[in-house]
């Protein structure tokens, strides 16, 4: 869009520059001011009139190039803020998404560590307990256990 806009600059400016050179072409030429003195003793104007004439209209041009570029200017301006605020809108937006995707990451990625600390230590602690005596192991719960009637004697 920018550049489409900066391409209308340059081509307006360039059709400014070939209607100046192209009216310069003809004011300045001798065959041509040769060929409007003659048509003006013919009747019409004198040459001061006519490059009077010749001015205001070239004054008239560039009133017109000018607004023309005045109106350019406001339309790629506006066009700019749109397009700024567009964009500030969603890259907003994609930031925000973004911060909530990490945190979700994050948490997952820390409910997978505890839950892998918690495989990990499964096998050691049944290991453990396998380990233990088992004699030992149904003397500590019998000693351990209130709802228990009896008692071993380890004697």
């Amino acid at each position: 869009l920018i550049a489409k806009i900066e391409e209308c600059i340059a081509r307006l400016y360039s059709e400014k520059e070939e209607s100046s050179s192209r009216s310069n072409g003809k004011s300045e030429s001798p065959t041509n001011s040769l060929h409007e003195s003659h048509s003006d003793m013919n009747g019409s104007l004198s040459p001061m009139e006519q490059l009077e004439k010749q001015l205001r209209d070239k004054d008239a041009e560039m009133s017109k190039l000018s607004k023309d570029k005045e109106k350019l200017e406001a339309y790629t301006k506006q066009t700019l803020q749109i397009f700024q605020k567009k964009y500030f809108a969603t890259t907003t937006d994609y930031k925000t998404k973004l911060k909530e995707k990490t945190a979700k990451i994050q948490a997952l990625e820390a409910e997978l560590a505890n839950s892998k600390a918690e495989a990990e230590n499964d096998p050691l602690l049944s290991s453990a307990i396998y380990g233990l005596n088992p004699g030992a192991v149904q003397n500590g719960m019998s000693h351990t256990d209130p709802t228990s009637d009896t008692t071993h004697d380890t004697a």
